[in-house]
């Protein structure tokens, strides 16, 4: 994902961003812990979730969509592109930065590598049969 965004930063218009985002993590109800044995319910109930939660690296329900709500209507966050936000580097408002710059999360080296965005992006394109467009540029 974030390969793929910066790749398509470099290529989209200035009045047109984009940006890739943690997905969150939020205990849904979704994981079947029916399969799980005794032991394993009673550590992912009261050990993993609540640690994960303490740690900030499990969000509420509440708080799981707040990234995602505010990279996509907050206006200042239109000023830039290609960034990455997430909810494990908070707040999302009033940090004492730009409100563009709330909740904006450094990416690892390999996401950083041009070439390797490129080389994904173009595999991309090549995988979807795109040979216009965003795909014709370099």
């Amino acid at each position: 994902q974030v390969l793929f965004t910066l790749a398509l930063a470099r290529r989209l218009p200035p009045n047109v961003v984009t940006h890739s985002l943690h997905p969150a993590i939020v205990q849904t109800g979704l994981l079947p812990h029916e399969s799980f044995g005794g032991l394993e319910r009673y550590l992912h109930a009261y050990i993993m979730t609540p640690v994960a939660r303490w740690i900030g690296f499990m969000q509420s329900e509440e708080d799981g969509p707040k990234t995602q709500i505010h990279v996509s209507t907050h206006p200042s966050v239109q000023a830039a592109s290609g960034r990455y936000y997430s909810a494990l580097s908070p707040p999302l408002v009033n940090c004492g930065m730009q409100a563009e710059d709330c909740g904006v999360a450094s990416v690892s080296a390999t996401a950083s590598n041009r070439l390797l965005q490129e080389e994904l992006f173009e595999a991309s394109c090549e995988l979807l049969g795109l040979t216009d467009g965003l795909c014709g540029e370099a």
